[in-house]
């Protein structure tokens, strides 16, 4: 309360990044209820409302990407539809925006590829529904008698301790010997570097790969085609 006083916005904004009850951010919405300041809500990512979070403290206005999740909110938050705005994905604005890409010649010579070659970028996703092993395997076999550049993205986050320990062995192994891991730890496309090396990479691969991630939607909207392997084991998120 001594913090949003302070401060005296006019509107208290949060996001859904993480609500689990460690996080403050319930705690700020708390806060501002009790000074009689509006708070809002943001929904940051396309399963937040389904997958990832509980929404404790009802805000006064949840801002979501769209009608599904509008729906999401009312059935598994009850949250009344009168209190939900349908404003987009802010998230994803920043490829709406023009970029520069870096020279192929000068892209592929900082991680050792041939810039004559096609390039194709697998995308990881959280580790909800396991660690890919098996998955890229199969991705390895898919395009190892092609003459294709492999380039993986590892996830951002290494929330699942023991499913990222299992997926780090296996890109040290002697089975990813032949592909490139850009950035070798994984990192958001938050800053204006990260978010660069992102563009850069996609946009000089000629498709990205996985099997369902947010990276997929960024990498839609940078302009290259994606594709995934459909498999049983994944058929709960893939067919989201």
């Amino acid at each position: 309360i001594a913090q949003l006083r302070e401060a005296n916005p006019d509107v208290l904004l949060v996001s859904t990044g993480n609500l689990a009850s460690s996080s403050p951010e319930g705690d700020y919405i708390k806060a501002a209820k009790a000074i009689g300041m509006p708070a809002l809500l943001y929904v940051l990512s396309w399963d937040h409302l389904e997958t990832k979070v509980s929404i404790q403290v009802t805000p006064d206005l949840l801002l979501v990407w769209n009608g599904a999740q509008a729906e999401e909110a009312e059935k598994y938050h009850r949250i009344p539809r009168s209190m939900i705005r349908i404003v987009g994905s802010t998230f994803f604005d920043q490829w709406f925006d023009a970029h520069a890409p870096t020279p192929r010649e000068e892209f592929c010579a900082r991680y050792g590829l041939d810039p004559k070659k096609p390039i194709l970028t697998y995308i990881s996703s959280a580790g909800t529904y396991g660690d890919e092993i098996e998955y890229l395997k199969k991705v390895y076999k898919a395009v190892g008698g092609l003459d294709i550049q492999l380039v993986v993205r590892p996830y951002p986050s290494e929330k699942r301790r023991g499913v990222h320990k299992r997926r780090n062995a296996f890109y040290k192994s002697a089975e990813s010997s032949r592909v490139t891991f850009i950035p070798r730890k994984g990192s958001r496309p938050s800053s204006e570097e990260a978010a660069q090396l992102f563009y850069d990479t996609i946009y000089h691969s000629f498709a990205y790969l996985g099997i369902c991630s947010s990276g997929m939607i960024d990498s839609m909207l940078i302009g290259r085609p994606g594709i995934t392997l459909l498999d049983d084991y994944y058929n709960s998120i893939q067919s989201y």
